[in-house]
């Protein structure tokens, strides 16, 4: 297994998709799981942060970098709401026919990042820059929501920090 394919497997179960591996094992056993889970996110943002000193000194691919972690964030951030609408549809609470509304839109943003990804990695080719990125990330959407997730943190940093609205 891949390790964006293990990020993907540790990412599902967190969020409930295939169980929840949390609640079940030993305290030691969930304290390795959890030292395992940073090594992975280690390793999601530093391939993120590589991704970002490919754009230095290049006007375009730094505008560029700025639009992928802009769809991060949407993307995410929608993701985060159709969480909340399912849950609250499991509870009996729900808002009817947003879920289905919102799973259209995170679809749409998660096209749209990567989109954005593979015309970084096209303009890392055009400026001869190292776009090995882009092979080790993949093309299973699967992996690339589980980076996503992994590095939105780092990115909401950043955009911050830059000035830019979230």
């Amino acid at each position: 297994m891949s390790l964006f394919e293990s990020l993907w497997q540790d990412t599902a179960e967190k969020e409930g998709f295939e169980g929840n591996s949390s609640e079940e094992g030993t305290h030691a056993e969930g304290v390795a799981d959890n030292s395992a889970m940073e090594k992975k996110k280690t390793h999601a943002e530093e391939l993120y942060l590589d991704m970002f000193a490919l754009a230095d000194n290049n006007e375009d691919m730094q505008k560029q970098f700025t639009e992928i972690k802009k769809s991060i964030v949407s993307y995410i951030s929608k993701r985060q709401e159709l969480n909340a609408i399912a849950k609250e549809s499991r509870e009996g609470v729900g808002r009817a026919g947003e879920e289905k509304h919102s799973d259209r839109d995170q679809k749409i943003m998660h096209d749209a990042l990567i989109d954005n990804l593979n015309i970084y990695s096209r303009m890392c080719v055009r400026f001869n820059k190292d776009n090995s990125w882009r092979g080790e990330l993949g093309d299973d959407r699967k992996m690339i929501a589980s980076w996503a997730i992994k590095v939105f943190d780092l990115v909401k940093k950043d955009l911050d920090r830059e000035g830019q609205a979230i």
